[in-house]
């Protein structure tokens, strides 16, 4: 007959002293879990109750009247959780305006979204049978002004091409690239400046016409216009060809012939 071999207490005692610690951790686990999701739980109701609402809506980059137009056309509420606030879709909504070239929306807390706008700057005006067209460095039309034909500090784009606001002028490119390259002492005589089938051409003020044809260095066209407004009758000229920059020609007004009874510069 066997006998019972019995459990010696001390390692009885470690059992139960183990299995104690065991579910002194799990606890300890279960009570931190715990305060971590009731802590996020705070701060999630605290996020979407009144005192983090949308109360303010700041507009930077424009003023007046374009400040009020990006502001509603963001669609922002009053009210709404910040949170809750769609940053995406409010920028997207103001980049259709077709003036601007750039925005960001932040959120500043307590309250607070803040759209910081970078619009387009005109360059150039472009009469269109529907009024005068507004276009920047890239080309697109930033909208349309009754009265921009009357301004006189941007130059006309003359070209035959589809002007939509929003869309970029198919063909404008080249032009475009000369006048950002005109030097302010030059766009003073620059009246404007005409895309045709050999190319371009620019008219400046007093009906100085201009040949450049294939644009293929701005700065070559500005430094030979220089020269020449620089070292003749600005009264008596009639045309300035620059499509060989190295061989510049200057054709004279018919009546400036008469009068000094001379030849063509």
């Amino acid at each position: 007959m066997t006998a019972a071999l019995g459990v010696d207490p001390r390692i009885r005692a470690r059992r139960i002293a183990v299995r104690r610690a065991e579910g002194r951790r799990r606890l300890r686990i279960l009570l931190v879990v715990c305060g971590l999701v009731a802590v996020a739980a705070g701060l999630v109701a605290l996020a979407r109750s009144p005192l983090f609402d949308l109360d303010r809506v700041e507009v930077a980059g424009v003023e007046g009247r374009r400040a009020e137009l990006v502001a509603t056309t963001a669609g922002l509420e009053p009210g709404t959780p910040l949170v809750e606030v769609d940053t995406g879709a409010a920028a997207a909504a103001v980049r259709s305006l077709p003036w601007v070239r750039r925005v960001s929306v932040e959120r500043h807390w307590p309250g607070t979204v803040r759209l910081v706008v970078e619009p387009r700057i005109p360059v150039a005006v472009i009469p269109t049978s529907a009024g005068a067209a507004l276009v920047d460095d890239e080309g697109v039309v930033t909208g349309f002004d009754p009265l921009a034909g009357r301004r006189t500090d941007l130059p006309r784009l003359e070209i035959d091409a589809t002007v939509r606001a929003g869309e970029v002028v198919e063909g404008s490119g080249a032009a475009l690239e000369l006048i950002g390259a005109v030097p302010d002492d030059l766009a003073a005589w620059l009246d404007a400046v005409v895309v045709g089938d050999e190319g371009l051409s620019l008219r400046l003020v007093g009906g100085v016409e201009v040949l450049v044809g294939d644009l293929a260095e701005p700065g070559d066209v500005v430094t030979s216009l220089r020269a020449v407004l620089a070292g003749v009758d600005r009264e008596c000229l009639a045309l300035i060809d620059v499509r060989v920059p190295d061989l510049v020609t200057v054709r004279r007004r018919p009546d400036c012939l008469d009068a000094g009874g001379g030849g063509g510069a």
